[in-house]
């Protein structure tokens, strides 16, 4: 008997085996049924699906055999699986690699093997779709096409078996990230509830020394005014303006708070009636300042609408605030929707709008703009203009919390333009965040 030599792929082609997680696996039976194809149309009573491992060959499927491996050494197939054809042996006993063979002389007593390899996409020959009998005989003719067809069906079902595998894992790791993100965000919701109480209840205590420093001060003031001391009115000032200054810082980490933590189911809502209640709720300062407020056509959205609210507010608020001495405020929000890429492969009906803020106020140093959406990050000094600097801060938390971006043009002593992009409509998913 004659050992069969190694294929020159050896390392590469046991690889490829492996990934196929085949081996030591239970019977299935689309691989029994080609099995049983081949038995019928060669007419043996043996017919194997063999792999070839490193040491043996196991079958994957079999037809008149009992044994499920035999020592590779052993084995026809490690011969077979040397070529990319049919391999013929007609006679083992008269062919010198085989009369010794214990599976010749011995139960099954092969004397006749015919074996189609089993051939990879990328080249490699796994094992055989083979027939045996107990007698010699010749292959008849049109029995090698119709095995070479069936071990194709063989490494079809190796290939979608794999496949199958692959799609459950993948499944699974969906699955299990699922989980993992229903649990972190079950975790979120507590952390921001937790965040949500800790800012109700850090303001609330911080407020209430605040408002007894401001009207005790205010009563300080009023009564004891004419008999104080210049130093000691400007010190008092101080105070009450320091205490002011802090209540507005809080009352703005409080509203930060809120939007980071607190948010109401997205609904569809009219930008143009919102920018016209904001209008309402502005009117004093817009008189103030003799501002032209102009409201163009502003879509229908899916949004927050105490969101959307608190976003336009403090864009046209700031656009109030931040005008140059003499020039009264222009202030112009306009919509439009955003066309599509068919190019890119996109829709022509695009689902995005683009809203722009544009005011003719004091503008923004283009090196500092990068600093503008962080929060209490102010780009002018508190004696021209109060403010916490986190009013910026909170518009660009709404915009990307609808799926949107911010983003702003400018030009120091010439004006500002916000533009923002908000999707129409949201995925169910994200409507219920």
């Amino acid at each position: 008997m004659q050992a069969a030599v190694l294929p020159a792929d050896e390392a590469e082609r046991l690889q490829t085996l492996r990934r196929y997680e085949i081996l030591d696996t239970l019977p299935e039976q689309a691989f029994d049924d080609l099995t049983l194809l081949a038995a019928r149309i060669c007419d043996t009573p043996i017919a194997l699906v063999s792999l070839i491992d490193q040491d043996r060959q196991w079958f994957k499927s079999r037809v008149g055999l009992d044994t499920t491996e035999t020592p590779r050494d052993l084995a026809f197939c490690a011969h077979a699986i040397l070529q990319t054809d049919i391999f013929i042996v007609p006679d083992a006993l008269e062919d010198a690699r085989f009369r010794d063979n214990p599976l010749v002389v011995f139960d099954p007593l092969i004397r006749f093997y015919v074996g189609a390899p089993l051939i990879t996409a990328d080249g490699h020959v796994l094992g055989t779709l083979c027939a045996i009998d107990r007698r010699p005989r010749q292959l008849e003719p049109g029995h090698a096409e119709a095995l070479r067809a069936l071990s194709r069906q063989v490494v079809s079902q190796l290939e979608l078996r794999r496949s199958l595998k692959l799609l459950e894992r993948s499944f699974s790791q969906i699955s299990q990230a699922q989980n993992t993100l229903a649990s972190q965000a079950k975790e979120l919701q507590r952390s921001n509830k937790a965040l949500e109480q800790f800012a109700y209840i850090a303001s609330h205590d911080l407020q209430e020394p605040l408002r007894t420093i401001q009207a005790y001060g205010g009563i300080l003031k009023d009564e004891s005014e004419a008999v104080l001391s210049p130093s000691s009115r400007e010190y008092l000032d101080y105070m009450l303006i320091g205490a002011a200054r802090m209540s507005t810082l809080v009352s703005d980490l409080l509203a930060y708070a809120r939007v980071t933590t607190t948010s109401q189911p997205f609904e569809p809502v009219e930008l143009g009636q919102i920018a016209r209640n904001v209008m309402a709720d502005l009117k004093e300062r817009i008189r103030e300042t003799r501002a032209l407020v102009e409201i163009g056509e502003l879509p229908r959205i899916e949004a927050d609408p105490l969101q959307m609210h608190q976003l336009l507010q403090n864009l046209i608020g700031n656009a109030l605030k931040f005008h140059r001495d003499s020039v009264p405020p222009i202030v112009q929000i306009q919509g439009r929707k955003l066309p599509g890429n068919e190019a890119a492969g996109l829709r022509a009906d695009s689902n995005r709008y683009e809203i722009t803020v544009r005011d003719n106020g004091i503008g923004i140093d283009e090196n500092l703009m990068g600093r503008l959406f962080t929060p209490f990050q102010r780009l002018v000094s508190r004696e021209q203009f109060e403010g916490s600097g986190i009013g910026l801060a909170i518009c660009k938390t709404i915009v990307e919390r609808h799926g949107g971006s911010i983003g702003l043009r400018s030009k120091l002593g010439e004006g500002t333009t916000f533009i923002i992009e908000l999707p129409a409509t949201h995925p169910k998913s994200a409507v219920e965040a």
